[in-house]
């Protein structure tokens, strides 16, 4: 098995995140495949000051979707969540991650230093950007098929 870093952000396009001024409640969603098997070891969700929720749902392959894990977002802290082994989500081939993050630019943000300003896509921490930045462990087809069922038997 090998550890790889595992990103994906809600646009492929940054330029174009809008987050209009004064507005509490803004939520942009993206959309980012799985394109081998894979463990997903942690969730790390990043956002900027106006961010305020991050949340990564799985839509398998079959048209199941499941909401993998949401996290409230402070600025002032990054957490980094690492997943028990018999929980850490199976994710096939073909599986689609859509993350769904909220903004709020508006007065009743403490962190939004000037909410009356319209905010996009930056680098710098007054600038707004959402991604996850999670590690995965890619599998095999059969290494995969084994995880499975393994997690099928100790369930049993």
């Amino acid at each position: 098995y090998v550890l790889s870093s595992f990103s994906a952000s809600p646009r492929l396009q940054h330029e174009e995140m809008d987050l209009p001024a004064g507005d509490p409640n803004i939520r942009i969603d993206g959309y980012t495949p799985v394109t081998r098997p894979m463990k997903l070891v942690t969730f790390v969700p990043h956002l900027h000051a106006n961010g305020t929720r991050l949340c990564i749902e799985a839509i398998y392959p079959d048209g199941r979707n499941e909401m993998l894990n949401c996290a409230r977002w402070n600025h002032n802290w990054s957490r980094q969540y690492f997943y028990e082994d018999d929980a850490a989500p199976l994710l096939p081939a073909g599986t689609m991650i859509h993350l769904i993050a909220w903004f709020d630019n508006s007065a009743a943000n403490p962190r939004n230093i000037e909410p009356r300003n319209w905010k996009g896509y930056g680098n710098r921490t007054i600038d707004d950007m959402a991604f996850l930045l999670s590690e995965a462990v890619y599998l095999t087809p059969e290494q995969f098929q084994a995880e499975v069922a393994a997690r099928a038997a100790r369930r049993r």
